[in-house]
């Protein structure tokens, strides 16, 4: 992301939430039991929810997230945030 030279706030989130969901899927993948690398996934992960933890929870980025047109909802795979993101458009967040 460093180098593109049109990145913005609404590509920080789905960012992060590629990244979550590929260290997730090598903590719960039993095929490979990354037994010696196990710590540091999970240290990768707290250091992303400590750093970023603020952002993921904020309306504005997520809104952000949502209305760029690359990425819409696509991004998310909980209904119940998907929802709610919806929800929050069609209002016109203050």
């Amino acid at each position: 992301m460093q180098s593109e030279k049109s990145t913005g706030l609404g590509y920080l989130l789905p960012t992060l939430a590629v990244i979550t969901g590929q260290l997730d899927a090598l903590l719960n993948d039993s095929a490979h039991r990354l037994t010696l690398v196990q710590p540091l996934v999970r240290g990768l992960k707290a250091g992303i929810t400590r750093r970023f933890g603020d952002m993921i929870t904020n309306v504005d980025a997520q809104l952000a997230a949502v209305m760029t047109p690359q990425l819409k909802l696509y991004w998310l795979d909980d209904e119940i945030q998907k929802a709610r993101n919806t929800e929050n458009m069609s209002q016109g967040y203050q």
